[in-house]
Formats: structure tokens, sequence, C-alpha cells
């Protein structure tokens, strides 16, 4: 399952940004998914809230990051979210990308910044450092199937025939000790 945190600032934690992504939402109980493919292109909602006296209008960049990938023009997939919010007030936009690049682990990485009051207006910066918000595993199909799935498969299989041999022999048991 993918591991998931909130962002937030600094400063009274004024503003959250949180991630979440389509593998929680399986329609089949006790079925969900736990990876992504290659060839799918995923939807992670990004939902950030004002926690703030005041009105704060800011930029957030966030990065779907690949952790195995040694090539830049792998390593990250970014977009922006430009928020402009009320206090109390709470906004949800959609991170998407069109294909994963790289099977291995991925993340959803914020940019950190930070806001502050000065002469009683709010500013914000940002900061070079990342923050890992939403982790993940992604797969090519036939690289999962082979690894993954048929093993699983025979070991049910495996467990299948044992529970068998026990059966016949207990029968075969049985048929000894009462002829």
């Amino acid at each position: 399952m993918p591991a998931s945190r909130t962002y937030h600032s600094r400063d009274k934690e004024a503003i959250s940004v949180d991630i979440t992504g389509d593998l929680e939402s399986s329609r089949i109980p006790f079925r969900s998914k736990t990876v992504y493919f290659t060839d799918q292109s995923p939807t992670f909602e990004c939902t950030i809230t004002n926690h703030y006296d005041k009105r704060v209008d800011y930029v957030v960049w966030l990065y779907l990051s690949y952790h195995e990938s040694e090539n830049d023009y792998e390593k990250d997939q970014g977009e922006t979210i430009e928020f402009d919010l009320e206090p109390g007030q709470s906004v949800t936009k959609e991170f998407s990308q069109d294909m994963l690049l790289h099977q291995g682990t991925a993340s959803i990485v914020l940019r950190k910044f930070r806001i502050y009051k000065r002469h009683d207006e709010i500013q914000t910066n940002r900061k070079k450092d990342i923050y890992k918000m939403y982790t993940f595993m992604v797969y090519d199909r036939d690289y999962y199937r082979v690894n993954y799935l048929r093993p699983r498969y025979a070991q049910y299989i495996a467990a299948g025939l044992s529970v068998l041999i026990v059966a016949v022999g207990v029968i075969q048991i049985s048929i000894l000790l009462f002829s």
C-alpha cells in the first residue's frame, strides 16, 4: 500500500497540504490495488487548507520523483498548483501524469515553503528542500506478472496439492485400519 503524510508549513501550521491517490479507491471490498503500472495515468488529489487568520495566495510545486532512476529527465515530472484561500478555506486540485516513466519506487514530493507576516501583509518564500508526501511502487505489467503473480499462484497450487496428499494418506490409513 502507498504511504502518505500531510505537509504543514512551519509557522503556526498556517497551510496544510495533503495528497491522496486513486489506489485507495477500489470498488471491491478487501481487493484494493497496491501498485501502479507503467502504462497507467494516475490521478492524485491535492487538498490545500488555510489555517491562518489571513488570506494566503501562493503556488505549490509538486513533483513525481523516481528513486531508482539515474537520468535527470526520469527523476522528476512536475506541476504547479496556484491557490488563493481565505481563512479556514480549503481547495482540492488534481495532480496527474500522462504516463509513469520508470519502474520502481516513486513518490510525490513537495517543495517546502514558509509563510510569515511582515508589515501586516502575508509573505511566502520557497525553500530548496523537498518533502516526500506520498510514495508508491510502479511496475511493468509483464514483470509484475512473472515475478509476483506466478510465484504466488504456484504457492497456492503447492498448498492445495499438500492438502490433497495428506487427505489421500488419511483415507489410505482409514481403509487399512477398518478393513
